[in-house]
């Protein structure tokens, strides 16, 4: 995330949240987040308002939908795969960039991504949304392992 997108979240979250000394003391996780989204929605909504009544519309159809930013003017909206979707999208191959592309294709709801789409995006764009979508669908480890 850009240097000016972490700048325009934190004004937008000092906007959302008075300002009081106090604050790093009784700010709970759970309220940094919602106001994160907020002010995400609030600058991505800024910038393309059509956006506003697409996101609502997609968290209805998907309900986990998720914003990744690289930068001020450049965002994916996207949602988890399913365990079908998973598997239909890698049968038939082995070729992993392939089902990588595949995935990044279907998951991705804003900007929709062709294939023409996807021969000018810069090079590291595929692997990063493609390692989110997978962790949004329950792919890799975020708690803790515990041995019994």
């Amino acid at each position: 995330m850009s240097e000016e997108i972490k700048k325009e979240l934190a004004e937008e979250v000092k906007e959302i949240v008075e300002d009081d000394d106090s604050i790093a003391d009784t700010y709970e996780i759970e309220e940094m987040l919602e106001d994160f989204r907020k002010a995400a929605l609030d600058i991505i909504t800024k910038k393309h308002p059509e956006l506003e009544s697409q996101i609502e519309e997609f968290k209805k159809q998907y309900k986990d939908v998720f914003v990744y930013m690289f930068s001020d003017d450049e965002f994916y909206i996207y949602r988890p795969i399913t365990r079908f979707e998973y598997k239909e999208l890698s049968k038939d191959t082995d070729n992993y960039d392939l089902v990588a592309e595949k995935i990044v294709m279907r998951a991705t709801l804003y900007p929709q991504l062709t294939d023409s789409v996807m021969n000018t995006l810069k090079a590291g764009v595929i692997p990063t949304l493609l390692e989110l979508i997978l962790d949004a669908s329950g792919f890799g480890v975020k708690n803790p392992v515990i041995q019994l």
